[in-house]
């Protein structure tokens, strides 16, 4: 699946990979509600498909995971 041509989706199975890489089209480009940009050196953004977002994040952050930004829906 390639709707633009900053994003790819494949799947195998069970899984199912997002890409998109940063542009000024959004996606993995777009910016943070602060403000701040995508820069190399770790910055990822992620989708999960699950039954309770709010509760996984807290249960990430127990598990000492940190977020550079709130959860975006």
């Amino acid at each position: 699946m390639h709707p633009a041509p900053t994003f790819a989706m494949v799947s195998r199975d069970n899984l199912r990979l997002v890409l998109s890489s940063p542009s000024a089209q959004g996606g993995g480009g777009e910016s943070m509600r602060d403000g701040r940009k995508p820069e190399s050196g770790g910055w990822n953004r992620f989708s999960l498909n699950l039954d309770d977002l709010e509760a996984e994040v807290a249960r990430l952050r127990r598990e000492g995971v940190r977020f550079r930004n709130e959860i975006m829906i």
